[in-house]
């Protein structure tokens, strides 16, 4: 890993089409590396190791790093999902022999991690194993030092951020304006409201303008997606989890690593921040209800556990369906069809964005023993599931941005 600090634990995947070709793009340059660098025979997206005489699997993916931090990571190998994560913001900056080490830097991590898969989590990162693995490619002392020469890069993020920090203030004053647009006084609810939408117009013409350059377009991306959980194996209260988060302008998905499986979420920036909270409030609700649901007698083990989270989301679910259907009719008399528009293209970007991070996605089928006590009691709890007031305005933040 190339890095002078751990990283920010709070790290979103940016998601465009732009963004996702770019992957593609560093992809085939790493396939270069593989072939002509290490002789390795290459079939997609998996190559043979000679000496362990067997087929591996690699990608790599952006992140997004707090460029305000004095300490930036450049990339990191996942030894779970067998990744390489590279930092976005810093990748913009770097030149073309920079990239080309970095890439070198982060799959010597990977061979090390398959050559001394015993003794990898015993070693120093940097040590001499990982040393004799950059000799033996023949990748010079600069790919096997722990950083790079990061002052030029610093320099090119200072200036980004010193930009940055006025759309970041702008931002700040458009969300205190649409929290004062819920105000009971209707005069200054409005008057909020009509100047966060002249403000956000503002917004949108300079990232009209900004969006010419691909950089700048990368900068501003506007969906991403964050891991709130990693476990070891899958059980009912992830699945349930699962279905909870999709109710709330979030896209969700199970992905399987070497002896785990996490929670992605995919969303708009505007509401993924808040991601984490909303999950580790409804994991602390749901687990509660269950220490009190398996103190009743007819509770007998995992098929009533399995039973009562999916009962759970299935409450949650059909309570979420009636609440949107009696909101929709309401707003059917007192919102104008561009309110309505909004909606739906809200909705459609979502499941675009998604798509465009997950293009191949299998389903998983469960089976478990039916308890029909159990499923009708978390069905209970389900309906009657309130989150936080906090949590309730993600909708209404959103549709003011897509209502312009």
């Amino acid at each position: 890993m190339i890095e002078t600090k751990k990283m920010n634990p709070m790290r979103l995947r940016p998601i465009s089409e732009s963004i996702i070709l770019e992957e593609k793009n560093i992809q085939k340059l790493f396939k270069k590396i593989l072939i002509s660098e290490c002789n390795f025979l290459v079939k997609g997206n998996f190559f043979y190791h000679t000496l362990l005489k067997k087929y591996f699997y690699f990608s790599l993916q952006f992140f997004t790093q707090d460029l305000f931090s004095e300490h930036i990571t450049l990339g990191e190998f996942s030894y779970k999902d067998k990744l390489i994560h590279l930092n976005l913001s810093a990748w913009l900056h770097l030149n073309q022999d920079q990239k080309l080490n970095v890439l070198r830097h982060e799959f010597a991590h990977y061979l090390l991690y398959l050559e001394n898969h015993l003794s990898f989590f015993q070693q120093t990162a940097h040590g001499e194993e990982f040393k004799k693995i950059c000799e033996k490619y023949g990748w010079s002392k600069v790919v096997a030092k722990a950083t790079l020469d990061l002052l030029e890069i610093k320099e090119k993020l200072l200036l980004h951020n010193k930009s940055n920090q006025q759309s970041i203030s702008k931002e700040s004053k458009i969300k205190k304006l649409l929290s004062l647009s819920h105000s009971p006084n209707r005069f200054e609810a409005e008057l909020a409201l009509l100047k966060a939408q002249e403000m956000i117009n503002e917004s949108q013409i300079e990232y009209l303008k900004q969006s010419q350059s691909l950089h700048s377009e990368w900068h501003h991306y506007q969906y991403a997606a964050l891991e709130v959980v990693e476990q070891c194996r899958l059980d009912a209260k992830l699945k349930c989890l699962r279905d909870l988060m999709e109710c709330f302008s979030f896209k969700a998905i199970l992905k399987y690593k070497e002896k785990a499986v996490a929670l992605e979420i995919v969303g708009h920036r505007e509401t993924l921040s808040q991601a984490p909270d909303i999950f580790h409030f409804l994991k602390s609700q749901i687990e509660n209800w269950w220490l009190e649901e398996k103190k009743r007698p007819h509770q007998n083990g995992k098929p009533s556990k399995s039973n009562f989270f999916a009962g759970i989301s299935h409450g949650f679910q059909e309570k979420m369906r009636l609440h949107e259907f009696e909101l929709s009719k309401l707003q059917e008399a007192e919102q104008s069809s561009e309110i309505q528009l909004a909606k739906m293209n809200m909705n459609l970007e979502l499941e675009k964005h998604f798509h465009i991070c997950y293009r191949r996605l299998s389903s998983i089928k469960s089976t478990f023993q039916i308890n029909r006590e159990s499923f009708s009691s978390g069905a209970f709890y389900g309906k009657r599931l309130e989150l936080k007031e906090k949590f309730s305005t993600i909708k209404t933040s959103l549709l003011s941005f897509w209502g312009n």
